[in-house]
């Protein structure tokens, strides 16, 4: 019986020792593994592109090690670069990921670890969304025209039209938007597939340069643009008009909205008799007709080929912008414009004193 106590104690103790060995040498891996980054730049979060690419990081570590991604559009490979038996070992992990077509940014982690979990090194890879820089609205006139807009700085988008007149199709970062001519007034919408953000396209039967009359209300088509476009008329031409008969400073300050400008003015006690300029242009608004205003300094300029055309070789036009173009005595001045030898410039007008032309513009 004591032979058989001892074998078992013997074998009692062969299992033990065994233990011990597997604990402390399982995988060959020491017991406090550690982890380097090879450049500073590796360290972190990653943020990339919506197109399709890679990133490479470089890393050593005493342990062995596998990679693995969260999401199935970043795919990774490990590959060892250091000779064998090199401790700490040099490891170089690729990330692979796909263009993404979806409008919303997306994010994938990216986890580095060994079998016994001692090791579990984590970051983040963040993918942009393709973005869109596209205005609004495009604005044409009645002839047909195609024209190119660049919508974005990379990634894939699928346009489409709602109406047959108006065709778009991508180029690279592009948009090219023909449309056919017209004689009435339509809209047409550029949507794009997935994705919330449109482009309204109107085009309008008239012209720059042409003769508006519609509803009892004459002008000429003096401007078609993107997002407004607007008909003028000279008022009394035989007539000049003061700004003001007061150098108070109104808050009449936008150099792109003569309504706004305008509305500033109506704002005031009297305006009519302080603000010859202003109460003049508001003649058009009678019978029902309403919306004609003086221009900001901005419309004023998108005009000016026409009011070459319209008026003798040294003329001052008036806008509804107060200051001056640089910035001095705000409170006596306004912005003009004059025509002299040849080509526009900036001016500025004495509100009490100096008498300009005034041409009204209105919207359609």
């Amino acid at each position: 019986m004591r032979q058989n106590y001892l074998k078992l104690l013997s074998a009692l103790l062969l299992l033990v020792t065994m233990t011990c060995i597997t604990t402390a040498c399982g995988d060959d891996e020491p017991t406090i593994p550690e982890f380097s980054y090879r450049h500073s730049s590796d360290q972190g979060d990653h943020s990339v592109s919506c197109e399709a690419g890679k990133l490479t990081i470089s890393f050593t570590t005493n342990v062995n090690v596998t990679a693995r991604s969260s999401e199935a559009w970043c795919k990774v490979s490990l590959e060892k670069t250091s000779e064998k038996n090199v401790t700490p070992a040099e490891f170089k992990l690729t990330v692979t990921f796909d263009e993404n077509t979806t409008p919303a940014e997306r994010s994938a982690v990216i986890t580095i670890s060994n079998s016994s979990g001692s090791l579990n090194e984590q970051f983040t890879v963040t993918q942009s969304a393709v973005k869109l820089n596209i205005p609004e609205s495009l604005g044409f006139d009645r002839n047909g025209k195609t024209r190119s807009i660049k919508a974005a700085d990379g990634g894939t988008f699928n346009p489409q039209c709602t109406a047959d007149w108006c065709r778009v199709e991508r180029d690279g970062n592009y948009l090219i938007v023909r449309v056919s001519a017209t004689t009435t007034d339509r809209q047409a919408v550029i949507t794009f597939q997935g994705r919330s953000e449109q482009i309204v396209v109107n085009q309008t039967k008239y012209t720059i340069g042409e003769t508006y009359n519609e509803n009892g209300i004459t002008g000429l088509v003096s401007y078609i643009g993107d997002d407004e476009r607007f008909i003028s008329k000279l008022v009394h031409e035989e007539t000049l008009y003061k700004w003001s008969t007061s150098s108070s400073v109104i808050g009449a300050s936008s150099i792109y909205d003569g309504a706004y400008n305008t509305e500033k003015v109506h704002q005031q006690s009297s305006w009519r008799s302080k603000f010859p300029l202003f109460a003049a242009v508001d003649e058009l608004n009678t019978g029902g007709v309403t919306g004609w205003y003086v221009p900001a300094i901005d419309e004023l300029y998108r005009m000016i080929s026409f009011i070459r055309n319209d008026l003798p070789s040294y003329n001052r036009v008036a806008s509804s912008t107060e200051g001056t173009p640089n910035g001095n005595f705000p409170n006596e001045n306004f912005q003009a414009i004059e025509y002299n030898y040849g080509s526009w410039q900036s001016v500025m007008g004495f509100k009490t004193s100096a008498l300009y032309r005034v041409y009204a513009i209105r919207r359609f």
